[in-house]
């Protein structure tokens, strides 16, 4: 008895903006991490549905990653990145 049925890919390959976010290519400043982040940050805080005291603690995030750097916060979600793919 056969099953037509193909096993999973045996070798995968990052593409340019994988790499870029977990091998440390350089990329365009518009791919950083960590800009994206606070940005996202900053979206939640001026959303007009977020209550006040999950503001506030947005804010203290959004403080604490501007005093840690964006070179450690982009560092840092690369390395979550790369961990949650199995490189």
């Amino acid at each position: 008895m056969t099953v037509d049925q193909v096993d999973g890919p045996i070798f995968c390959r990052l593409s340019e903006k994988g790499l870029q976010q977990v091998a440390g290519w350089p990329g365009a400043p518009a791919s950083d991490l960590g800009a994206q982040f606070l940005a996202a940050i900053e979206a939640k805080i001026a959303d007009p549905q977020t209550p006040e005291e999950e503001r506030s603690g947005l804010r203290r995030l959004r403080d604490s990653a501007g005093e840690v750097g964006q070179g450690v916060v982009t560092a840092l979600l690369a390395g979550l990145i790369k961990s949650h793919s199995g490189l």
